[in-house]
């Protein structure tokens, strides 16, 4: 919230069709559904589809900004308290997200992630930024998440098709971590962690920092963090395609 409170409603961010009251009802609108779907779910009703992004984030993005902002901290409390009596009920305890079962400790983690990234949107590369993104467990979240979710722009296949690459094995590199491989095939892609103790090989890596790689996975890049390509000169249009061109 400190970060939203210097920041101009109508600035873009890093997301190129946002501007910070754009994320901001992202955001709102995002808590409000999870709240929603949870308190369902606690409740013994019946699960529902979760609403698409431009569906559930209307209402908020003709909200009056600082309505908009008090709506994103009463929202956001629902969701923590609805997350916290799911997981007094166990983990094994679950609700359903984008076609998939969350637990409270899946719906933790995607909230931190998100809003490691989201911040990261708005304030850049700053020390706090590198802090957030840095924590190996966003990583391995993602892995998960965008295999998961085949809606987002930011899924792999999505990725791969936008960028018309259609074979294409990337290693994403960070120090004293595992490898993140970016696999595409004709009609299928994924993410893959590796084992620390192996690295893997591929087409090409790419070798950056782990806030930087976080970053890529998501389709983001920075200009202040260095990257470095191995791979045939050949392939550079097309890693770069797949990695931060073919996300808005």
């Amino acid at each position: 919230m400190g970060t939203l409170a210097g920041a101009n409603p109508a600035a873009r961010t890093a997301c190129s069709q946002w501007t910070v009251h754009d994320l901001v009802a992202h955001l709102a609108a995002g808590a409000k559904e999870n709240a929603d779907l949870i308190e369902d779910a606690l409740a013994g009703r019946p699960a529902r589809e979760t609403r698409a992004f431009a569906e559930r984030e209307a209402v908020f993005v003709a909200m009056p900004d600082e309505q908009l902002r008090r709506e994103l901290i009463d929202q956001t409390g629902r969701k923590l308290a609805a997350v916290e009596e799911l997981a007094a009920r166990g983990p094994d305890a679950t609700y359903q997200f984008t076609g998939r079962p969350f637990s409270a400790t899946m719906a933790h983690t995607h909230g931190r992630s998100e809003a490691a990234i989201h911040r990261w949107d708005i304030a850049g590369d700053d020390e706090t930024s590198m802090e957030l993104l840095s924590a190996p467990e966003l990583t391995r979240h993602a892995v998960e998440i965008l295999n998961t979710l085949p809606i987002l722009c930011e899924a792999p296949l999505s990725r791969a098709r936008v960028a018309q690459v259609r074979k294409l094995r990337i290693v994403l590199r960070s120090p004293d971590q595992p490898d993140v491989v970016m696999d595409i095939n004709p009609d299928s892609a994924w993410f893959e962690l590796a084992d620390i103790d192996q690295p893997a090989d591929g087409d090409a890596v790419v070798e950056t920092d782990p806030a930087h790689r976080l970053l890529s996975i998501w389709g983001r890049r920075t200009p202040l963090h260095p990257v470095t390509v191995i791979a045939d000169p050949k392939l550079w249009a097309s890693v770069a395609s797949v990695l931060w061109d073919a996300t808005p």
